[in-house]
Formats: structure tokens, sequence, C-alpha cells
């Protein structure tokens, strides 16, 4: 189940939800998902990963690909 936030300036005045969520929306627009009774995400947050130390290594790793694009290695 997903729980989506349409209550923003982007949507503007909404006659349908899924059609609006699906013609307008995005990720961010994703509040809460429920799988198998176990809430994954909330507060457009996903709850088995530590953002922090996921986005450090992404960071990382980035800044090795690009050394080595830059030497052509």
């Amino acid at each position: 189940m997903l729980v989506v936030d349409l209550a923003k300036i982007d949507y503007g005045a909404i006659f349908d939800p899924v059609k609006a969520f699906i013609e307008y929306g995005s990720g961010r627009d994703i509040d809460t998902v429920i799988i198998d009774g176990k809430t994954v995400v909330e507060g457009g947050r996903f709850l088995g990963v530590d953002e922090a130390e996921l986005l450090a290594k992404v960071q990382e790793e980035a800044e090795v690909i690009w050394e080595r694009c830059r030497s052509g290695t």
C-alpha cells in the first residue's frame, strides 16, 4: 500500500488523485509504503537503510569513478 502526498502546489486542484499521481507524480511524493503489513517507508524515508551512510558510500565511489575518468584509466 502506498500513501502519497498530493497536497502540493505542483498538483493544483485534483479531481482524480490516481490520474494526478500517474501524470505528475514522482517518488518524492510517496510518504509511506507498507508491504505485507510491514512499514518499509515512512515520512519519505526508507526504514531499512541508514541513508547518511549509504550517501557517504555513494559519494566515495563516485569520486573514485570521476578520478578514473579524469586520468583516463
